[in-house]
């Protein structure tokens, strides 16, 4: 088994060695690395290199959503942001951490998948043993791996280790697929528990603090129920199954290689802002795909008909009135503010919750007029190992002044600097009287102005791609706030040793930060344009 953590954007450990992102030997290792805490357990060989041909449990929970997802899941793994890399990690630690709370448990070993089938039923035989952990189960051409399970009355208590703080519906799903397996191998579950992360968690706290037990079976018998068995073969075929549109696709991390691919000339109907289950299926039953396709257009939301008159026509649909309405209460000088934030599964400073948003950097831009910059401005905690949030929070007092209006995107600003006024009571007067003067532009896109290249979503990098030339995100090392984030938790980490890669990734945070400030800038100068 082969470890792998991304090592800010230009490499990642493995095994604890850093190698850079352009080597060879990384390469290699992430087309071949098993890597547990993704639960991608199905296909591992027996020890005479024979592989199996099994159904893993994200394979099967993916198949649930989407026959040809299920299949992709299985032959064809997405590329590993750092953001995923940054979870595989977090994952992996939360294992070793839930592990000390069964000091007594027998740890199920083997260098192969049939090894580990022998020693779980071998262990589970022994009356004495009453934890195991990392248990494999195949029943039929499904594999499952149990991360504890408990000698119980007359059966077994199941228990699966999350990095989430909630009891979520695929959470649910997960466990219920391994309780099947298990049973179906001849071993009965009595009991299925979720061990969370624990939001009261704070660094200092007792191992046993960070975690808490909920109890889930009865969500996982009513779940059972609905898990398909029956169709291992379409998994394991070796042609792709035809792709089929469903609500999920919209979100789905193969769309660009499945029905997206051809996106370029189609609009799918999953562009339609707020689209609910009832409707999708309404509109798709009629074997619509495409909003173009659409013709009795009564059955969109005024919102929606915007989308389908602006796809139609393939033209900008804007209220010009109402957009100059809007942008004519942005004062100047004017501040264009971003910021970008930090979270992880283990509270990055002393009295942080695990997963709570930390500000970590943002970025000004000041205007005199619309597309006037006269300044930029930015900040970036200098020593990341250590909690800045206080002279964050001075810095951006000290950037913003007490005048002009401070533009943002979207309702993340306002939540942050509350966030800041919270936890420094001192300087709540100050930061609450920013939120009186903020300004969010996507309200202009989401009230006056709809373009088909939004492609359904006005975020930030939606709009600016489809208005602006020549600001190409994708150009950048960080290029979207997942990214940004598990860059900086590394950083904050200690996990980024090499003083030079320390430096370079530091700038990309600083180089993506100020691109989205600097694009409200021309954003707000484009749409002036438009409403002429």
């Amino acid at each position: 088994m082969c470890l792998i953590r991304r090592s800010g954007t230009q490499g990642v450990h493995i095994a604890g060695k850093y190698v850079s992102r352009s080597s060879s030997v990384l390469s290699n290792v992430l087309k071949t690395s098993i890597i547990w805490p993704m639960r991608h357990d199905g296909g591992r060989v027996f020890s005479s290199g024979r592989r199996m041909n099994l159904v893993d449990k994200q394979s099967f929970l993916d198949f649930q959503l989407c026959r040809k997802k299920g299949w992709l899941a299985r032959n064809r793994k997405p590329k590993l942001t750092s953001a995923a890399l940054l979870r595989i990690s977090d994952g992996i630690k939360v294992g070793e951490r839930a592990r000390e709370l069964f000091p007594g448990g027998v740890t199920i070993g083997g260098e192969s998948l049939q090894e580990s089938m022998r020693r779980t039923k071998e262990v589970m035989s022994n009356s004495s043993v009453h934890v195991l952990l990392e248990a494999a189960f195949v029943a039929g051409s499904y594999v499952a791996k149990a991360d504890v399970i408990q000698r119980d009355a007359d059966g077994w208590h199941l228990i699966e280790v999350k990095s989430g703080t909630r009891d979520k519906k695929e959470y649910i799903q997960d466990i219920a697929y391994t309780k099947s397996v298990m049973q179906k191998s001849g071993f009965n579950v009595m009991r299925t528990s979720l061990l969370l992360i624990s939001k009261d968690f704070r660094v200092g706290m007792a191992n046993s603090e960070f975690f808490r037990m909920v109890e889930v079976s009865e969500k996982v018998n009513q779940n059972s129920l609905n898990l398909r068995f029956n169709q291992a073969h379409e998994i394991l075929s070796e042609e792709c199954p035809d792709p089929e549109l469903v609500l999920h696709c919209r979100n789905c991390k193969f769309w660009d290689s499945c029905l997206g691919k051809n996106s370029d000339e189609a609009h799918s109907v999953l562009e339609l802002p707020r689209l609910s289950t009832k409707k999708f299926e309404e509109i798709t039953s009629a074997g619509i795909r495409e909003i173009a396709q659409i013709r009795d257009v009564s059955i969109l939301s005024a919102r929606q008909l915007v989308v389908w008159r602006s796809v139609v026509s393939q033209e900008p649909v804007i209220d010009k009135k109402l957009a100059a309405e809007m942008l004519s209460k942005i004062e100047f000088p004017a501040k264009y503010l971003d910021f970008e934030t930090a979270a992880s599964a283990f509270p990055l400073y002393p009295g942080v919750s695990p997963f709570e948003q930390i500000p970590t950097q943002f970025s000004v831009h000041i205007c005199t007029s619309p597309g006037e910059s006269i300044g930029h401005l930015s900040y970036l905690a200098e020593n990341p190992e250590r909690d800045c949030r206080l002279d964050l929070a001075h810095s951006l007092l000290d950037a913003l002044g007490d005048a002009g209006s401070i533009v943002v995107y979207s309702g993340f600003e306002h939540r942050v600097i509350t966030g800041l006024a919270k936890h420094f009571p001192q300087l709540e007067g100050p930061l609450l009287s920013l939120t009186e003067r903020l300004f969010d532009f996507e309200k202009v896109f989401l009230k006056a102005i709809y373009h088909p290249a939004f492609r359904g979503r006005t975020s930030i990098k939606n709009t600016a791609n489809a208005l602006i030339d020549q600001l190409e995100y994708q150009n950048l090392d960080i290029s979207d706030g997942q990214s940004a984030a598990a860059a900086f938790a590394l950083l904050a980490r200690g996990e980024i040793k090499d003083a030079a890669e320390r430096e370079r990734t530091r700038s990309n945070l600083l180089e993506y930060c100020a691109l989205d400030s600097f694009a409200m800038v021309l954003i707000h100068q484009r749409v002036l344009e438009l409403i002429e």
